[in-house]
């Protein structure tokens, strides 16, 4: 009998819209020998529904406004039955795969009421997700573990004055990158130059930013951008061989997802043998560290002299057409129906923990 998945996506924070363009290719390229995809979608303003309509709706984003299509739902467990509670009674979800990026979405809100609703979940758990979902919390985690990062200082609630931002911007060195501590695909980034551009880009960040939490690190000029995939199946961790994102500048969201965007990837990225292995070695400590599970993709800058440095950690990869981890994981033979079919059935080994 085909297993019920719910493909969970959309969500409230700033990625709704790649979240929904991940979710579509998922369920396109879902095994549908095996799987039975239930479409669960989270509007802009938190509501969550089953979808019924065309998938090209979801794609696009515009599956919230197709209303005959939706049915009100949330996760729940009620009789021993796990699934999404909806005016009829409830749909089994046998599990959930949340297709879901950035803040409310891949920080381990939803995971905790899927987990609350036992429905067994691809991906991070609560603390996993929670962890690597705040850029300041894995640079410290980094740093801890001796794994090298650019210089950078956070400013939070209680770290507001501006001379003390001031004086820890002296201490890097202009130019600086300014980013929200909670939100990925590079969303509400900014370079500032100066102290004047410093102290206007980190007011626009912590608005951002739902904790108002914002990480400030130095610029690394004519870095390469290289990202590390992993893929685990049971009890075999696959850490893939790096890739890398040839972008001029900053790799901003338009520069990921924008038609005019100029960026392009490479599945296999022309480093030594040396190199290659110390970024997997991190990659692999990293993801035991942070509690993560089933996947992941870590970024990692490249400097000009060879120094390399952790940039972000990403606990569910974008999943569109032009996303780098579904085509490393191709490169190493690994299809992107096959990739689902293992983190799905990962998930339904694990159970609800």
């Amino acid at each position: 009998m085909k297993k019920r998945i719910a493909v969970i996506f959309g969500g409230e924070g700033c990625e709704h819209d790649v979240s929904c363009a991940s979710a579509a290719e998922v369920i396109k390229n879902l095994d549908s020998s095996l799987f039975l995809p239930v479409p669960v979608g989270i509007s802009r303003g938190g509501d969550w529904y089953i979808y019924g309509g065309d998938t090209a709706n979801i794609g696009s984003a515009r599956w919230a406004g197709d209303g005959t299509a939706l049915t009100s739902a949330f996760p729940v467990r009620r009789g021993g039955l796990s699934g999404f509670l909806t005016p009829r009674g409830i749909r089994k979800a046998d599990a959930a795969l949340p297709v879901l990026h950035g803040d409310l979405g891949e920080d381990g809100t939803v995971q905790g009421a899927l987990r609350c609703a036992g429905i067994p979940t691809v991906g991070c758990g609560v603390l996993g997700g929670a962890l690597c979902c705040d850029k300041i919390t894995v640079k410290r985690i980094a740093d801890a573990m001796g794994i090298p990062t650019l210089p950078w200082f956070s400013v939070t609630d209680g770290e507001c004055r501006n001379d003390t931002i001031l004086r820890a911007a002296d201490d890097i060195g202009y130019p600086l990158i300014v980013k929200p501590s909670g939100l990925g695909s590079s969303v509400g980034i900014a370079t500032a130059k100066d102290a004047a551009t410093l102290l206007t880009a980190i007011p626009a960040a912590r608005r951002a930013d739902r904790l108002g939490r914002v990480l400030i690190e130095k610029y690394l000029g004519g870095a390469r951008e290289l990202e590390c995939a992993v893929l685990e199946d049971g009890e075999v961790r696959r850490i893939l061989p790096p890739g890398e994102v040839i972008c001029r500048g900053v790799y901003t969201y338009s520069e990921k997802y924008g038609e005019d965007s100029r960026a392009g990837t490479v599945l296999h990225a022309d480093i030594p043998p040396k190199l290659a292995r110390r970024i997997r070695d991190m990659t692999d400590a990293l993801f035991s560290a942070l509690a993560i599970r089933d996947l992941c993709r870590a970024d990692y800058l490249l400097s000009p002299d060879g120094d390399v440095y952790l940039n972000e950690i990403n606990t569910f990869p974008g999943m569109t057409e032009k996303s780098l981890y579904p085509g490393m994981c191709r490169e190493s033979g690994i299809s992107f129906t096959a990739l689902l079919t293992i983190l799905i059935n990962s998930a339904l080994r694990r159970g609800n923990t």
